[in-house]
């Protein structure tokens, strides 16, 4: 009696050290035999052996990054051109595709679900950092006697004009926190108005009496 339970035990001793001896990235016990996965990029078919397995590759938008006993491949997730991502040009069936915002965009969130585009700096601002594929662009005002360069995209000195420093100044910290922004065509009213209230602006501050 004692005999008929010792049987059980040592059997499943023997499959565990059996177990223990398979290669576990490439094979798989069974029976007491270590069976051979199916590689990368491929699948398993049902009539495999244990030492003979067959295998079939991925299909399209297909991939399996690791050596498997799976009957299917993984999916590719979907990169929508709708949601602002760019569409792969190729995907691999061993590696699993990421998808990539377009240029000017980054991810909505830690998941990347959807692109958002990068914000823009105001008037009077500068970058700090700009955007990337996760995060977006970083912004900070000009610090006093300064001003934006369109040219070079960064903060930069006023020049200093003998003889109009203080009220110069008054008008560059009025530009700092209100920036003035006129219409880009030169020929319309608008903008012949807004230059006229500019430069009338510096007239005043440069003649305060």
């Amino acid at each position: 009696f004692q005999l008929r339970l010792l049987l059980p035990a040592a059997v499943e001793e023997q499959r565990r050290r059996d177990s223990q001896l398979c290669d576990p990235q490439t094979q798989y016990p069974r029976d007491g035999q270590c069976c051979s996965m199916c590689p990368p990029g491929t699948r398993m078919q049902s009539s495999s052996s244990c030492l003979d397995a067959v295998c079939d590759p991925c299909g399209t938008n297909e991939y399996q990054d690791k050596y498997t006993t799976d009957s299917k491949c993984k999916r590719q997730p979907y990169c929508d051109p709708n949601t602002n991502f760019e569409s792969p040009v190729e995907q691999s069936m061993t590696v699993k595709t990421i998808c990539m915002c377009k240029d000017g965009f980054h991810c909505s969130g830690k998941e990347c679900i959807t692109c958002t585009k990068h914000s823009t700096c105001q008037p009077g601002y500068e970058v700090v950092s700009e955007g990337s594929q996760t995060s977006d662009t970083i912004c900070r005002p000009c610090p006093s006697g300064t001003f934006f360069s369109p040219t070079s995209r960064k903060c930069e000195k006023w020049t200093e004009i003998p003889g109009k420093t203080n009220s110069w100044n008054r008008f560059q910290s009025m530009l700092n926190t209100q920036p003035y922004s006129c219409p880009q065509n030169a020929l319309s009213r608008g903008a012949f108005e807004c230059f006229l209230s500019f430069y009338g602006l510096v007239w005043f501050m440069d003649h305060p009496d």
